[in-house]
């Protein structure tokens, strides 16, 4: 019974890997777009039992922020500068607003990691898709009962 559902799984996963993506840049955190590109889902498929996930680049701190404490790697944050367009007029500029943005980074922490906030990408993801699916399978499982419950001749 589960096997004829692929259909309509893959594009419950195509739908939520689509509004993943979106939130991503809703929470800004998309800047070199590298992330949400490399995104896409696993599925494998039993006679009992589905397994999905959300696989890519998924990197730990694009989650969940960074505590204050240590300084993150220069050349990451001399990228991102580019990769947001942030304004510098010239080559010691570009670097001097690294140095000061990853020296706040270490004092300060991000945001995510300031508001102790869950995973905002995978959890989204598992659990909207989770919730979806199993109403998919509730609903495809009811009609084959009926058809069945049709067919019994009393």
């Amino acid at each position: 019974m589960i096997n004829n559902l692929t259909p309509k799984i893959k594009y419950i996963l195509d739908s939520q890997l689509r509004k993943t993506k979106r939130r991503m840049v809703q929470f800004k955190r998309n800047a070199s777009m590298k992330h949400s590109n490399s995104f896409n889902y696993a599925v494998q498929q039993n006679p009992h039992s589905i397994t999905y996930m959300l696989t890519g680049n998924l990197d730990y701190y694009l989650e969940h922020g960074r505590k204050g404490g240590k300084r993150p790697p220069f050349n990451a944050i001399y990228k991102w500068i580019d990769d947001k367009h942030i304004a510098y007029k010239d080559e010691a500029e570009h670097r001097s607003i690294a140095f000061l943005i990853s020296r706040k980074i270490a004092k300060s922490g991000t945001k995510l990691s300031s508001q102790n906030a869950q995973t905002i990408f995978s959890d989204f993801f598992n659990q909207v898709t989770k919730n979806q699916i199993r109403g998919c399978l509730v609903k495809e499982y009811e009609n084959e009962i009926s058809k069945q419950i049709k067919q019994v001749k009393l």
